[in-house]
């Protein structure tokens, strides 16, 4: 199975800073640096490069404290819904809160829409951080507040640290972020980002290994935590054999195990799936079960299957299969490309696909890659030698 962990960045080009930097020389020429983007809304030379791409992503803004502050009750309800953070939260505390105290930083971490959930350190770092608004419940995505540790952590999902007027804010020029975000091997996607924060002299190179590494270590006790919970999907599904092909997933389409379909790790699920005849574009026509923790999904014939091309604006495949219907959104070329399939049931070479989808030459290779992208949404409904359809199709204007 493969799971997502934070990428494998070069450590030594994350940090901002070197045993060999004099901070308050770095700090001055970043200033130097933030004016002339302030003046002019375009990033200068010399600016690292993560820096730079997060700039080009905003405009300049004056220093201001978060607009967007959590009364307790709506952060109580986001720190239940992050489970996946609370899982590991006693794990960065072990790991990095006694480290972080001894140089003056503190522990955030915030949810993947980078609200603050947790600050843990020292009382007079914390002190200092809440007059800048960094507190629990406080919006820290990079929309909110320009380059942070932890929005800007999120948006590139790699780890950064930010030194002094590399922050947008001005009013955070005084400080040093190093964050990186938690991957969630799920959805592979950030389920929230963590920094050590603190003063511009507790700055070093070293803390970009010291919080990636315990983010590491928070991504392989979440990976660890889905693999049990897998297992316990597969226990309670019981055996399913003897009753013909199926793959059982978890809810977000993890595969448990499957028997007689050929898959990989994952299986993309409908938005609206439920009980019964339902259409996916990976396994086709698919009878559905409900099983504890996960999905049992068993491939039908398409016999039962027919298409119904709807021109549009906006065009789209209206999928029905044996009492279900699922809504596949198309792009103007692949609804073309679907209308010269239904008008030629019998199937077409590439070449005369061309001419009847395109109203102008295209390479072999141009329509195998709209055909490979159709059959990303379609699935088993396209065959390619000769490329046809495995389905009727009734095309509406």
């Amino acid at each position: 199975m493969s799971h997502a962990t934070t990428e494998r960045t070069d450590l030594g080009s994350v940090a901002a800073v070197t045993v060999r930097d004099d901070p308050r020389r770095k700090a001055h020429d970043l200033r130097d640096l933030h004016r002339r983007w302030a003046e002019t809304a375009t990033v200068p030379d010399g600016v690292r490069t993560a820096i730079a791409r997060a700039w080009s992503r905003q405009q300049p803004r004056p220093s201001t404290a978060p607009t967007t502050h959590l009364p307790d009750l709506a952060v109580a309800e986001r720190r239940s819904q992050a489970t996946e953070l609370r899982t590991v939260l006693p794990h960065l505390e072990s790991t990095l809160l006694d480290v972080a105290s001894e140089a003056s930083n503190e522990l955030v971490v915030c949810d993947a829409k980078g609200f603050v959930l947790w600050v843990r350190g020292p009382s007079e770092v914390r002190r200092s951080s809440e007059r800048l608004g960094f507190v629990e419940g406080a919006n820290w995505s990079e929309d909110a507040v320009g380059t942070n540790g932890l929005g800007t952590a999120i948006v590139d999902a790699r780890p950064i640290q930010v030194f002094g007027a590399e922050h947008t804010d001005e009013g955070h020029h005084g400080w040093v972020c190093t964050g990186a975000p938690i991957l969630s091997p799920r959805t592979g996607a950030p389920a929230g980002a963590i920094t050590l924060s603190g003063p511009l002299a507790s700055a070093h190179p070293n803390t970009v290994a010291l919080v990636s590494g315990a983010v590491r270590l928070a991504e392989q006790v979440l990976a660890a935590e889905h693999r049990a919970d897998l297992d316990r999907v597969r226990r309670a599904a019981g055996d399913l054999a003897g009753g013909g092909p199926v793959v059982l997933v978890d809810d977000d389409g993890w595969v448990v195990e499957s028997e007689g379909v050929s898959v990989g790790d994952r299986v993309w699920l409908p938005g609206r799936l439920h009980e019964g005849r339902v259409w996916s574009p990976l396994l086709g026509a698919i009878d559905a079960e409900r099983v504890p923790g996960g999905w049992a999904l068993r491939p039908v014939s398409t016999r039962d299957v027919r298409v119904v091309l709807c021109a549009g604006p906006p065009a789209r495949a209206v999928v029905h299969a044996a009492g279900g219907t699922e809504e596949v959104r198309l792009t103007a070329r692949h609804a073309a490309i679907l209308a010269a399939l239904a008008a030629h049931p019998d199937g077409v070479s590439g070449e005369e696909l061309v001419r009847a989808a395109y109203d102008r030459p295209v390479s072999l290779v141009t329509l195998r890659a709209e055909v490979s992208r159709l059959r990303g949404r379609l699935g088993p409904l396209i065959d390619t030698r000769p490329y046809r359809l495995t389905a009727p199709c009734l095309v509406q204007p």
